[in-house]
């Protein structure tokens, strides 16, 4: 796996048959107003539902980006998670994020507000029993067309509602 062109095959992500909590990736590269309204927003309608928000950044992240990151580090603890990716792009930096991820979903996210944090509100309690993945994700998910990513065995990426990259081929409808 030393290669920057590695494959990882996809039977090394856990099947899920429950949401428990989300892992939010934002990605980072100049963005610092935006990337703190968007931490802020997350923490006001799923903050219960997090278990991280996983900060992705690179060589080419400016150093005021940075210093907004090391900021939300610091005033949140454990609760930001940065990594420096190695493999090339937005996807290589995706790739990195979904084997870094320890919630039982992935919410892969602009950290620009091109994708609206609002619409993770969920609309009902969090869930707190099991369902098939197959059916409807329980109470509590975000909400509003969203989608959240189901770590699963088999995983497609794939666009949808322009909203959120979604990376499963069993993404609970919402």
């Amino acid at each position: 796996m030393g290669s920057p062109n590695r494959t990882i095959p996809m039977t090394h992500y856990p099947r899920v048959d429950r949401f428990e909590s989300a892992t939010i990736v934002l990605p980072v590269m100049n963005e610092t107003a935006s990337l703190e309204e968007t931490v802020r927003i997350i923490l006001r309608d799923v903050g219960d539902r997090t278990k991280e928000i996983l900060i992705v950044v690179c060589g080419r992240t400016t150093p005021e980006a940075m210093a907004t990151v090391d900021r939300l580090s610091q005033s949140l603890g454990g609760l930001v998670r940065v990594h420096s990716q190695t493999l090339p792009f937005l996807g290589g930096a995706m790739r990195e994020a979904f084997d870094l991820a320890r919630g039982s979903h992935v919410v892969m996210m602009a950290s620009d507000l091109e994708t609206d944090p609002n619409t993770l509100k969920p609309s009902s309690p969090a869930p707190s029993s099991s369902r098939p993945p197959s059916r409807p994700l329980p109470a509590g998910a975000p909400a509003a067309g969203s989608r959240v990513i189901r770590r699963s065995s088999y995983c497609v990426i794939g666009y949808f509602n322009a909203s959120f990259l979604c990376c499963t081929a069993s993404t609970y409808p919402i």
